[in-house]
């Protein structure tokens, strides 16, 4: 079907779609209150940017801070808006992620139907890594799905507009740099592709230019090169858990790296192309997931809206394959994301547990090349 063809929905199914969205991620958001490490560090970002304070310059946000200064001002406005109205800081920061999230579903309704929207609503990827965790990776797809339901237009006003789009989502987090090349190769004409990247590469840029000339560069670029705690899927599972050979986990550490790079470059050229950018954004995103040499937890949420609009019955298999090692993640290292009150001494990292988690990370990495594949072969052209 294609994304020009609007499904219209019954009030009923409206319904239906406000009760899967709100219902889950209310009781979520109830029982994860508790300070997880990230939230902590949105709250010090916060009370430091109130204090007028260096963003990247600071000692007290090493390791805390690895993002371009949108999402800080954003921080910002968040800390006003706490105050204001005396919520708890851990409800008041997980806002913009739920509103966004919102507005996902609310698109995914308008472009692919209920089925599209359900798939994204009911997912537990998204209540755990936004209600409970409290990442705001759905502020960035937002940005994203937002201009890939009218991309393919030419003409220098559709690249720039597409632009300012991927260019705020690159601004919150730096990974969308990754499916600039899909929304390129996808372009209406030449015009539109050159005009999305000069803006998308451009409006980044643009925001961190103040920090650097009042910071300067080093401590900009210091932090900006966090790489995070990777966490989550077989690469990272096996050699954090001492199953390998001391060369075998070097091994294992550098030939993804190397494949993403060669494989990548023929999955956008032979697949992506002329097949439309939903479907590219789906294929990319789980190559990246497939390929990359460590995955954070919260990275599993990325390729769920562009799946759930390519395909829904795909996306509810990538629920499924993705949801156990994610919950296993956060009952052995985070449990607190999912429940505040989670009695800790029954939550250890035990040999046994671990090895279980590491059983699973296996499964979901076997069901993430299937479910690739799966939708490089969908008949759905978007």
């Amino acid at each position: 079907m294609s994304l020009s063809v609007r499904p219209r929905l019954s009030p009923r199914s409206w319904l239906l779609i406000l009760a899967a969205f709100i219902l889950p991620r209310l009781a979520l958001l109830c029982l994860s209150l508790a300070g997880h490490f990230d939230l902590q560090s949105y709250v010090m970002v916060q009370r430091a940017m109130h204090a007028g304070q260096p963003l990247y310059a600071n000692p007290a946000l090493e390791g805390r801070y690895p993002y371009l200064p949108p999402w800080a001002w954003v921080l910002q406005g968040l800390g006003w808006l706490g105050l204001q109205t005396g919520w708890p800081a851990w409800v008041v920061v997980k806002l913009p992620a739920l509103a966004a999230e919102a507005g996902i579903v609310w698109l995914l309704a308008g472009a692919g139907g209920l089925p599209a929207a359900l798939a994204y609503a009911l997912s537990p990827l998204s209540w755990v890594v936004t209600a409970g965790h409290g990442q705001f990776d759905a502020v960035v797809l937002l940005l994203l799905l937002a201009p890939a339901l009218s991309w393919g237009r030419p003409g220098w006003r559709a690249g720039l507009g597409a632009g300012l789009w991927l260019g705020a989502a690159i601004a919150f987090k730096s990974w969308p740099v990754f499916v600039v090349p899909v929304f390129f190769a996808s372009a209406g004409d030449r015009r539109a592709a050159w005009g999305l990247l000069l803006i998308a590469l451009a409006l980044p840029l643009l925001c961190l230019l103040p920090y650097v000339a009042a910071e300067g560069l080093g401590p900009v670029a210091a932090r900006l090169a966090y790489g995070g705690q990777p966490d989550v899927f077989l690469t990272e599972a096996l050699v954090q858990g001492s199953y390998v050979w001391a060369p075998a986990a070097w091994l294992l550490r550098w030939w993804q790296p190397a494949a993403f790079g060669l494989l990548g470059l023929a999955w956008l050229g032979a697949w992506t192309r002329g097949r439309g950018v939903v479907r590219g954004l789906a294929l990319q995103l789980l190559l990246f997931l497939i390929l990359a040499p460590a995955v954070g937890v919260q990275y599993l949420i990325w390729p769920l809206p562009f799946l759930a609009l390519q395909r829904p019955a795909l996306a509810w298999r990538y629920s499924l394959a993705a949801a156990l090692p994610m919950l296993g993640y956060y009952l052995l290292w985070s449990p607190e994301a999912l429940y505040a009150g989670w009695p800790l001494g029954l939550v250890q990292r035990t040999v046994a547990l671990q090895g279980v988690w590491i059983a699973l990370n296996v499964l979901g990495w076997i069901a993430l090349i299937f479910i690739g594949l799966a939708s490089r072969a969908a008949d759905t052209e978007r």
